[in-house]
């Protein structure tokens, strides 16, 4: 059985199986209608719409929880360690690159500044993944931008006398 074959018996098997879904529902809402009307079942349906459950008053209902609060310390170490920790992966990134060879860094280069085409024109690459010459660079690159946005950040006036 080829693949055209085993995909039409599915189809076929789908649209049995909806077609006896559609004949069973017809008789599926008259039992729920007939369980409705006998007497017992409306008296319990009654009794459970006029008497609901007992709210616990614990706590009234627009009390709103306060939410945890970052002091502004704290916010100025957690923005330093992730200055720390991007400083590093910068060094380590450079580090790293340093052991390239020249010829596989202009590739890496190249294909990183390369114009991206928007007329529909594909770049053609190879398949296996992307480079990881190219992934560093990259990384780097995110790494230090956001290294001078947390710099920025903490030092205004560090950042504007550099500039």
């Amino acid at each position: 059985m080829n693949k055209k074959q085993r995909k039409a018996e599915i189809k076929r098997n789908q649209k049995l199986a909806r077609k006896a879904q559609r004949e069973a529902a017809p008789e599926q809402a008259a039992d729920v209608a007939a369980r409705v009307e006998t007497p017992e079942v409306a008296t319990e349906a009654r009794k459970e719409v006029v008497a609901p459950a007992p709210k616990p008053e614990t706590q009234p209902e627009t009390a709103i929880k306060p939410k945890r609060k970052i002091s502004d310390a704290r916010a100025c170490e957690m923005l330093e360690d992730a200055a720390r920790f991007l400083a590093e992966t910068v060094q380590q990134t450079r580090a790293a690159l340093a052991k390239v060879t020249p010829e596989r860094m202009a590739e890496a280069l190249d294909i990183i500044n390369e114009p991206k085409t928007g007329s529909g024109q594909v770049q053609r690459r190879p398949r296996n993944g992307t480079d990881p010459v190219v992934a560093m660079i990259r990384h780097g690159i995110a790494a230090s931008n956001l290294l001078k946005r947390i710099i920025k950040t903490l030092f205004p006036k560090l950042h504007k006398s550099a500039a």
